[in-house]
């Protein structure tokens, strides 16, 4: 099967702790790092003529991490994939219903490859 789109994110992929702040009030935000990551995916979306629909999608993620990486977790980077592919891809991430995730340690370089599949 052939993915709807691919994307290739070169350096970090931002945490779920770095995309989203909270106020004091407790509203929540999208942070200025996670505003220009979601519109980096939004921008390679529409330059490969994506617009969102309401099908059913497979996501897969995989992280490269370099040897600076110190761990991190797999699932905050995968929810923050999720949310900045709304309105990109899908309306909402609740039609996503496949993930498969990887995270490739002491890769020597930092990056992200997205693919999306659209399930019929």
């Amino acid at each position: 099967m052939r993915p709807l789109i691919e994307i290739e994110i070169d350096g970090k992929i931002p945490s779920v702790n770095r995309y989203w702040r909270h106020t004091r009030q407790g509203h929540h935000y999208i942070s200025q790092e996670g505003r220009a990551f979601k519109e980096k995916l939004a921008w390679i979306a529409a330059s490969k003529k994506i617009k969102p629909t309401s099908k059913l999608f497979k996501l897969e993620l995989e992280w490269y991490c370099s040897k600076k990486c110190n761990g991190g977790d797999l699932d905050n980077r995968l929810k923050v994939v999720l949310d900045a592919l709304e309105g990109v891809v899908y309306p909402d991430d609740k039609f996503v219903v496949e993930i498969v995730a990887r995270k490739i340690m002491d890769s020597g370089e930092d990056k992200g490859i997205i693919k999306v599949y659209e399930i019929f």
